[in-house]
């Protein structure tokens, strides 16, 4: 067992490569040349979970090698396999252990550098190994960076031995130790990890006026949809266009939401082409959303059927493709340009009384607490109205209002206080995830009929794939009803006293 020292050697450090032979003991052991890759999801979801990725490719030196590791941000190791990150089956330990921490997001190369390294011993007289002293000169593939890092092994028993080699490296300069490794390698390549965020960071002042605050939320959110787009073009995962559709959602939302404090033709025109934008990319993320369910759909099936879905999902894929390359087209249209280039300019614009004299000029928390108010009796007396007779669309019209008030809840950073802002959002998000998996329920329903209309015209798809679709869209249409009869009691913790007292008080 060995204990690892690593140190970072400035540039000017004595210690390189002609002068670490020097010292006494040591002995060059072997050399290697090699590139490193670190991996993460684009939203940086290993680094936020304290862990790395990276993927090593010797190409020169003893026994040229592979391997993927996986690592704590402090340097010890998780997890290897002998391959690279893409040969990984889906059923290795290092596989299974990536997936609850990436899934949906998948593993991205973030960075990369090549290595030149130079392994030297420490043996006493009778060549019994004491010590390691690992030279590494690294080099950042994207800005040609360099740095070089000093390991130094103790191996067990031999303590003494490697704690002298270390004091006598430091005769002529101290060496720095070097604690966090991770952000040095990133610190190389200039690169920020867990910059991108879906959530806000920032925090808005709730007596700034109210369009200013709303202009600097909209500037967030079209931010969000132009850090995705590239992926999202790519095709490189389905969260590229999951935050990219929230971002627009939250955009229409808040846009309609406070739409008279804002010229009206101005409002109605985005309203509209946002609204066109969430339309050409939706059939896309249904495509998405079923192919990410197909896992979960193969468990609702019997065992006889569980492997019959696998001409549903290559129709699914097929298909998905298809609406990629179409949504790609509207990305590349002139009208989406224009639309974001009108978007900035208006964002840039200032309201106020000279500029706009008919607006009104509100503060933020005047303006939001009107409106969050407002919506929140709208939602109360359209779920009060609703009893086991009523149609599926009503419940479905009560989604949509719980969606707008959460918008306006959470999307407004640093408005309220975060306690009597968790008060009021837990009862709604209970509502909101019954009515959301509801409407789920009801529209897969009816696409997976769809599917296996689709599916018909193909003779080479057997029986037992219809069979599967029937058992699933039979067992959604339970689901639902279960669902439905949940309804009363979800909705009573929204519209009870203690909710409404927490509604009216935020917004006062």
């Amino acid at each position: 067992m060995t204990r690892t020292q690593l140190f970072l050697l400035p540039d000017e450090h004595p210690i390189n490569q002609q002068t670490l032979p020097a010292y006494k003991g040591l002995a060059l052991a072997d050399t290697l040349s090699a590139s490193l890759c670190f991996y993460d999801s684009f939203d940086w979801r290993l680094y936020r979970a304290g862990l790395c990725l990276q993927e090593w490719r010797v190409s020169t030196g003893p026994v040229p090698f592979t391997e993927t590791r996986l690592i704590n941000n402090n340097g010890q190791l998780r997890q290897r396999t002998p391959q690279t990150l893409a040969e990984c089956p889906p059923d290795s330990t290092l596989a299974q252990l990536l997936e609850p921490l990436l899934s949906p997001r998948v593993a991205l190369l973030q960075a990369e550098f090549t290595a030149e390294q130079q392994r030297y011993d420490l043996r006493n007289s009778d060549g019994k190994l004491l010590a390691r002293c690992t030279l590494t000169r690294y080099t950042a593939t994207a800005n040609d960076a360099t740095m070089t890092l000093l390991a130094i092994d103790s191996l067990r028993g031999y303590e003494k031995a490697a704690g002298r080699l270390l004091a006598a490296l430091q005769t002529d300069a101290p060496l720095l130790p070097c604690k966090d490794p991770i952000a040095v390698f990133f610190q190389l390549a200039d690169i920020q990890p867990d910059q991108y965020s879906a959530k806000p960071r920032f925090k808005l002042a709730p007596e700034s006026m109210a369009q200013d605050a709303l202009r600097q939320v909209f500037a967030w959110l079209l931010t969000v949809m132009t850090a995705n787009e590239p992926g999202l073009r790519k095709n490189l995962d389905s969260e590229f266009l999951h935050d990219f559709r929230i971002a627009i959602r939250r955009t229409r939302s808040m846009l309609s939401a406070f739409k008279h404090l804002f010229p009206v033709a101005a409002t109605q025109h985005f309203r509209d082409e946002f609204a066109w934008l969430g339309q050409a990319s939706g059939p896309l993320r249904d495509l998405d959303v079923y192919l990410l369910q197909m896992p979960q759909f193969q468990k609702e099936l019997p065992d006889t059927l569980a492997d019959k879905l696998e001409p549903l999902s290559d129709y699914l894929q097929s298909q998905q493709k298809r609406e990629h390359r179409r949504l790609v087209k509207v990305l590349d249209s002139a009208r989406y340009r224009k639309l974001l280039a009108g978007w900035r300019d208006f964002l840039t614009q200032q309201t106020d009384s000279a500029t706009a004299p008919d607006l009104p000029t509100p503060s933020l928390r005047e303006a939001a607490g009107e409106r969050i108010w407002r919506v929140y009796r709208k939602a109360r007396k359209q779920g009060l109205a609703i009893t086991p007779d009523s149609p599926a669309e009503d419940l479905h019209e009560l989604r949509k209002t719980c969606k707008k008030l959460r918008y306006l809840l959470d999307g407004l950073p640093g408005l309220y206080p975060d306690r009597a802002l968790s008060a009021a959002l837990k009862p709604l998000k209970n509502l909101q995830n019954l009515l959301g998996d509801f409407q789920d329920c009801s529209v897969q329903a009816e696409h997976l009929e769809n599917y296996a209309q689709a599916l018909r015209e193909n003779p080479k798809v057997p029986v037992e794939t219809f069979m599967a679709l029937g058992v699933l869209i039979d067992h959604l249409e339970r689901r639902s009803h279960q669902l439905r009869e949940h309804f009363a009691q979800d909705f009573a913790g929204f519209a009870s006293r203690a909710s409404k007292r927490h509604f009216r008080d935020l917004t006062r």
